[in-house]
């Protein structure tokens, strides 16, 4: 097994990676692309808003 993690707005899929560090980039860099503005209240909403989920991967084939 192997774990990926997804980022997630709500119901919406942001992104996924295969390490934690490169989901945090992704949930950054997506509450910024949601501000648009220079406002850091609205900024860390957006962040707080986005959640980070690990699920495990089955690397076995079916049969």
């Amino acid at each position: 097994m192997s774990d990926i993690y997804v980022v997630l707005d709500g119901r919406r899929v942001i992104g996924a990676s295969t390490r934690l560090q490169g989901a945090e980039v992704i949930r950054v860099n997506e509450a910024k692309r949601l501000t648009r503005f220079d406002s850091p209240v609205a900024e860390h909403q957006a962040y707080r808003r986005i959640e980070i989920v690990n699920t495990e991967l089955d690397d076995e084939e079916a049969s």
